[in-house]
């Protein structure tokens, strides 16, 4: 069975396809878990702000910690391609 999948371009590619969608699943899952850590443990309750400065403060801090989530998932992609890139 694995064989066969090696000698046809458009098994290889269904392959690839099948193989790549599980890992973006898989990612996309492992870097929503990461921000809902984020967002009910890190980060303070918005409650707490009394003034006005704090809530921008805490906004701040919740934008740039999103950023740096999505940075480091975009990240992880670059480098996958990459690798793909190298190894083709």
């Amino acid at each position: 069975m694995v064989s066969k999948i090696w000698h046809s371009h458009q098994s290889i590619e269904a392959y690839c396809a099948e193989k790549t969608e599980a890992l973006l699943k898989t990612l996309d899952e492992l870097f929503c878990d990461i921000r809902d850590v984020v967002e009910t443990i890190i980060l303070p309750d918005e409650s707490i702000t009394h003034l006005p400065i704090d809530a921008l403060r805490l906004s701040t801090g919740q934008s740039n910690l999103r950023t740096h989530i999505h940075r480091m998932q975009l990240e992880v992609l670059t480098r996958a391609l990459q690798i793909g890139n190298d190894k083709i």
